[in-house]
């Protein structure tokens, strides 16, 4: 993995979130790929893992925006620093997210691992709730704990 092809992959993640395409998403990834919503819960297992968590997820959401910094890359893994936004479809709410991606490469230049952590901010201030797993869990409509 070089940093040119770390960079084509993001764009094609933030491209796959703009568009609400769970299929192009799911593309980006391994067979055996583990995609960690959150550093607390299990991961979506499998290429269809991805497609099912992505097709719940987007679903909810529209007018998303996706940008992302890389920070680090070494050997088949690339760290970036992510920003989404998007507009909750049924409450009308704008929801701003702030995060890491951790990402492990296969040598095919599919994503095998994808370790994420952000911080979900709703109308400029954080989102109140009892905790850390429950709070992205409202704000990207993943599993619930």
């Amino acid at each position: 993995m070089d940093r040119k092809r770390l960079e084509e992959w993001l764009e094609g993640y933030g491209r796959a979130w703009q568009e609400r395409d769970p299929d192009a998403a799911a593309a980006l990834f391994s067979e055996a790929a583990e995609y960690y919503e959150t550093p607390f819960e299990a991961p979506y297992r499998g290429r269809e893992g991805v497609l099912e968590y992505w097709r719940d997820a987007t679903g909810s959401q529209r007018d998303v925006s996706f940008s992302y910094e890389v920070l680090s890359l070494a050997s088949n893994t690339g760290i970036a620093h992510w920003a989404a936004e998007f507009t909750r479809i049924g409450s009308g709410q704008r929801v701003r997210l702030d995060g890491v991606l951790v990402l492990v490469f296969a040598e095919d230049g599919l994503c095998c691992t994808l370790r994420a952590a952000a911080s979900p901010l709703v109308a400029g201030s954080l989102v109140a709730a009892r905790s850390r797993s429950h709070r992205v869990h409202a704000i990207w409509g993943g599993r619930s704990p």
